[in-house]
């Protein structure tokens, strides 16, 4: 599925001729490694790079999704109390949609439907049975949320609810199945990096892996002390955390891409070198210190 952002949300785009750099370092035990690793082949690493994208998209578009969806529905007067469930799903190559259940999560009772090559967008706001298939995967979402939680609960951050919520998506990647929990937040003008994790489900849903994407949580602001627009955002990774994650890719598109950050890079303390995602070339590259 290729995604158009700017045929997506328009609003979530905007020009940006300042050439300010913001610059926050998230290293927590010290300075850059001496020791550096040898980064993979050109071949491999545009592969591993490519592949990181491509999943950043992925998780942008179920959260862009979700957002879309509750800003629509709270619109028309709908209250909280109506939702008993939520589901982002492709419905073809082309469109995707995402809905409201019921509380018993036998009804869609509110659905957005959006396709990514041309931009256009439907809004349902009526009641109707849930297809089967639409079902399952609500059931299948809300089970793997609960088992994450139980079983990984003591290594989430709870951040205060009056500053953001961990927001969930669910995937399929690579043959698995892919549970994402994002951290949102209240607070405007910033990206958040951090208190980001992913689980990843066999067939049987047992958790085969668990990350935890960042060892901190630190929202960057996107303008500089003078409140002009910042050109690029950078933050750094740990020896354990490589490369770019899709995290980051899905958080910037979100936050950075709307206020008009053209940049951000990640300061690799494994390979010694920056790693910059760009939004307008949609692509990863490489720069070594």
């Amino acid at each position: 599925m290729i995604i158009n952002y700017k045929l997506i949300n328009t609003t979530f785009i905007t020009q940006m001729n300042n050439t300010f750099l913001i610059i926050v370092f998230l290293i927590l035990s010290g300075g850059v490694y001496a020791q550096e690793n040898k980064l993979p082949s050109e071949e491999r690493l545009m592969q591993i790079n490519d592949s990181i994208v491509k999943e950043g998209e992925q998780l942008y578009l179920s959260e862009i999704m979700s957002w879309r969806l509750t800003d629509l529905f709270f619109s028309r007067q709908h209250s909280i109390e109506e939702i008993g469930g939520s589901l982002v799903c492709s419905l073809n190559d082309s469109v995707c949609s995402a809905l409201f259940a019921n509380k018993e999560l036998g009804k869609c009772i509110f659905e957005y439907r959006v396709n990514v090559e041309l931009g256009t967008e439907e809004i349902i706001d009526s009641v109707r049975p849930l297809t089967d298939k639409e079902r399952e995967q609500l059931l299948d979402k809300t089970i793997k949320m609960g088992i994450a939680v139980n079983q990984y609960g003591d290594s989430i951050n709870v951040i205060p609810a009056e500053e953001g919520n961990l927001n969930w998506n669910l995937l399929h990647i690579d043959g698995c199945d892919r549970l994402y929990a994002l951290q949102g937040v209240t607070k405007s003008g910033v990206i958040p990096f951090g208190n980001d994790y992913s689980f990843d489900f066999n067939e049987t849903n047992e958790i085969v892996k668990f990350r935890r994407h960042h060892k901190s949580f630190l929202p960057l602001p996107v303008t500089t002390d003078k409140g002009e627009p910042a050109l690029e955002v950078v933050h750094s990774h740990l020896r354990d955390n490589p490369f770019i994650t899709a995290t980051d890719i899905c958080n910037f598109l979100l936050y950075g891409m709307p206020a008009g950050v053209e940049f951000f890079s990640v300061l690799s303390t494994y390979f010694n070198c920056y790693f910059k995602f760009s939004f307008s070339e949609n692509k990863i590259t490489v720069r070594e210190l």
